[in-house]
């Protein structure tokens, strides 16, 4: 069987939660015959040294980033156009995507018998190129919901990310400008996954809660996973000071402000309890957070060779996720390692677990704190919860679980078979 993968993320090394899943589902893939890859690269694609040997991918192709559509025309002008004149959300309209056709029908097979296209802007930009190859796309984010977030909390948001900047307050004209704006961005998310879902054999998505939230018939629940550690590097005794441990990229907005929220707003409440207690932001970052770096008690790593030693030293891993879709890995991460988790409610959704069961839940900054606090002061607490964690992690969330049902997926899609049958959540 020739099999094609089509991804906007290089997932070696294994570094990110996207990476994880994307190599993840290649390997599985791997199972049913030889993998061609090809990258869409972006603006955001990392350089990359070459797939590594042990990779199960016969060939290795890609495109690079499209380019703009109108480049002379000002942001503000783009924006006034796009929504004047195109139907596709503004990421998609904005590039011209001739040159990445043209790159992969150059580099492709005739046939293929199986597609794995990530994300539906992979998709869009192969046109017509994949007419005929049975194809699943996978929906590990759904843009228009997290369009719907950022929404819920932009004001909040904002004000942060001006913390300890001399920039004025955003004009009301801009402030509306801007919502009516990503309105009408996430509608033509929506749109466009709704369109994509009714012309490929199935799409994929992270959670029963993002399936519900799809309403197609072809969407099928493919969760996220971490794979299973050599030992876990968490435990129940508390070091001191206390370490909080904030793990993502910080130069992706959802994390950005996380990040602004854990320090600007947890950090300082949980500091007059525990006066010693330290925060670690680990991950590439960009100008957004750099200031934090001068906060009490804060240290800003970049990239770390060794993450275990990061792990290796938490007592606690936060999520203080505000706006965002998906699952995140990095709860998973910490529920491998048994490391006690305090997350929003949108950080773990999706993931089946409870508050006070599997981690502690809270939506603002007082109760966050709150928690983080309890979690230093009560060791039984903190037994209990990686108990359990760990217990989800072991029986729902290891790749080991998961990988089987992308080969039967992917079988039943080449096969030609009805995968109805599938789209139904499976209890995790």
């Amino acid at each position: 069987m020739n099999v094609l993968v089509v991804e906007r993320t290089f997932p070696w090394p294994e570094t990110s939660g996207t990476r994880i899943r994307v190599s993840n589902i290649v390997r599985a893939l791997s199972e049913l015959g030889e993998v061609d890859f090809f990258l869409l690269a972006h603006s955001g694609t990392a350089q990359t040294s070459g797939v590594p040997a042990d990779a199960p991918v016969a060939r290795f192709g890609s495109a690079p980033p499209a380019p703009r559509t109108h480049p002379n025309l000002r942001p503000r002008a783009r924006q006034l156009r796009w929504l004047v004149r195109d139907s596709v959300p503004f990421a998609v309209a904005m590039r011209d995507h001739s040159v990445v056709r043209s790159a992969f029908r150059a580099w492709c097979r005739p046939r293929y018998d199986i597609a794995w296209i990530g994300r539906p802007h992979s998709y869009f930009a192969l046109g017509d190129a994949l007419t005929g190859t049975p194809t699943i796309v996978d929906y590990d984010d759904l843009e228009g919901h997290k369009i719907d977030t950022w929404l819920g909390v932009a004001v909040d948001a904002q004000r942060l990310s001006r913390s300890d900047r001399r920039s004025a307050p955003v004009p009301i004209i801009r402030r509306w400008g801007a919502k009516v704006f990503n309105r009408a961005n996430s509608q033509r998310w929506r749109a466009l996954e709704h369109r994509i879902a009714g012309s490929v054999a199935a799409v994929t998505v992270c959670s029963e809660l993002d399936r519900q939230r799809l309403g197609v018939p072809n969407a099928v629940v493919l969760p996220n996973g971490y794979p299973s550690p050599r030992r876990p590097l968490g435990r129940v005794e508390l070091r001191h000071p206390m370490t909080i441990l904030l793990v993502g990229a910080l130069c992706y907005a959802p994390n950005v402000d996380a990040a602004r929220f854990l320090v600007g707003e947890v950090l300082p409440r949980v500091r007059d309890r525990l006066p010693q207690t330290c925060v670690r932001l680990v991950g590439e970052f960009d100008d957004r957070v750099e200031d934090l770096r001068t906060s009490p008690g804060v240290t800003l790593t970049g990239p770390v060779p060794d993450m275990e030693a990061e792990l290796a030293r938490a007592d606690i891993v936060a999520v203080p996720i505000r706006f965002g879709s998906g699952t995140r890995v990095k709860i998973l991460e910490a529920f491998a390692h048994r490391i006690p988790v305090v997350s929003t409610g949108l950080g773990c959704e999706g993931l089946g677990v409870s508050h006070g069961q599997h981690l502690l839940v809270a939506d603002d900054a007082d109760r966050f704190a709150a928690a983080c606090v309890s979690l230093c002061e009560d060791i039984e607490l903190r037994s209990r919860l990686v108990d359990e964690a760990h217990r989800l992690y072991r029986n729902a969330y290891r790749w080991e679980v998961i990988s089987p049902r992308v080969v039967e997926l992917a079988r039943t899609v080449a096969g030609g078979e009805e995968t109805r049958r599938l789209a139904v959540s499976r209890e995790t």
